[in-house]
């Protein structure tokens, strides 16, 4: 009975990667684009010589920028962030995918 029920969660986890996100759960690749808008406006505002309370107010008002220009509501951002992080094999391809788009990003800058 156990090992059936070892098997059974196997299965339950190789099918994850495949796994469609449910209604009201951005898409991994919408996910995707607007992680790169938050890093990179994280990035920027680190980049700035301001105290930590003014760096936290100043990325709130980015982020309902960010939020606004693709559409979404955060509530839909912290939940699908809430979904992909509790399916890790998903919420790593999101995070494989962001590094690599930033890595692309970084390397063309550079030329």
């Amino acid at each position: 009975m156990i090992s059936l029920f070892i098997v059974f969660l196997f299965l339950l986890a190789c099918n994850e990667h495949d796994e469609q996100p449910p209604p009201g759960i951005l898409s991994k690749e919408k996910m995707i684009t607007v992680l790169i808008d938050i890093y990179l406006t994280e990035s920027a505002i680190s980049l700035k010589n301001i105290t930590r309370d003014s760096s936290v107010a100043l990325y709130s008002l980015y982020e309902k920028e960010i939020f606004k220009k693709h559409n979404i509501s955060d509530s839909v951002f912290y939940r699908s962030r809430e979904f992909y992080y509790n399916h890790p094999k998903m919420y790593y391809s999101i995070y494989e995918s962001l590094v690599d788009s930033l890595s692309m990003r970084q390397a063309r800058r550079r030329l």
